[in-house]
This record gives C-alpha cells, sequence and structure tokens, in this order.
C-alpha cells in the first residue's frame, strides 16, 4: 500500500451516506456500504460475524449522517495519542438507534476504555449474605405473659 491508500483506509469519506429519519429507535443489523476501509476488515464474514454489533454501530458511524468527527482536543485521548480519526454517534443519531453507547468507533472496534464515554466505571459490589439478618431476642411468654408466681425480679416467695 502507498502512503495515500494508506490515508485513505484510515480515513472517514466525507460522503455521509444518507440515513432513513425514524421515530422509532432501529434495532436492525447494518451492513457496511463501503469497501477498502479500515472498518470493513475486507468484508469479510468471518469478521462481521464475529464482530456483530460492534461492526454494526462502527458502521454507522462511519459512514452515514449520525456520525460526527470531533476534531482537536475533542478526540478522545486514545484517537488523540495513536492518531486516528475519532468518530462519535451525533445526538440526534445516538436517538435513532437502540443502546448506541458513547465510545468512538476506532475504541469500539478496538475495544478499548475510551475517554469520550460518559459511562462510569463498574463498583465494587459488597458480597451480600444469603442468610437474612438475624432477629433481636425477645423473651416468648405463651398466652400473652409471665406464668403465675413469677415475679418480675426473679424473687419467689
Amino acid at each position: 500500500m502507498t502512503a495515500a491508500e494508506w490515508a485513505a483506509y484510515n480515513q472517514a469519506n466525507t460522503d455521509r451516506l444518507g440515513w432513513g429519519w425514524s421515530p422509532i429507535r432501529s434495532t436492525a443489523a447494518y451492513v457496511p456500504a463501503v469497501a477498502g476501509k479500515w472498518w470493513t476488515s475486507g468484508g469479510s464474514p468471518e469478521i462481521r460475524q464475529r464482530r456483530g454489533r460492534v461492526a454494526d454501530h462502527v458502521g454507522r458511524i462511519m459512514e452515514t449522517e449520525l456520525g460526527e468527527r470531533r476534531e482537536g482536543n475533542g478526540r478522545c485521548t486514545a484517537c488523540q495519542a495513536n492518531g486516528e480519526e475519532c468518530w462519535f454517534y451525533s445526538t440526534k443519531g445516538s436517538q435513532q438507534i437502540a443502546k448506541p453507547g458513547d465510545a468512538c468507533a476506532c475504541c469500539r472496534w478496538a475495544a478499548r476504555k475510551c475517554s469520550g464515554s460518559k459511562r462510569q466505571p463498574a463498583q465494587k459490589k459488597r458480597p451480600r449474605s444469603r442468610l437474612p439478618p438475624p432477629r433481636p431476642l425477645q423473651p416468648y411468654w405463651p398466652g400473652g405473659g409471665p406464668p403465675p408466681g413469677a415475679g418480675g425480679d426473679g424473687i419467689m416467695a
């Protein structure tokens, strides 16, 4: 590959594919339509099958008008460090997709943590006991009270 071909392989097209805007969030699979890009991986069905929903999201972000490019310091730290384009779902675009997530396309594909994500790390949960807490001990007197002759002071006459 020449340097120009490598650059074209790593960049999204400026011409964005249209999206059928709808009030209902899409759950349909998306098959990338642009060939010869890093997210299509040569159109390999094996990679597409292994990546599943990640490939669907990345394809939508990188090819359609649902994605938007972030420039400069708006990019996530991983994309800045690796010199990659940083594409996220736009605010309107994320409202078109069921469970859109908020990581950029490169971080989704590489399965890495994205600094642009608003998602908080999972908190460690304390293990819960399977047993209910013990009840406090209470005196049990059948019939509602102490037996006759048992005084409250413990002395019998």
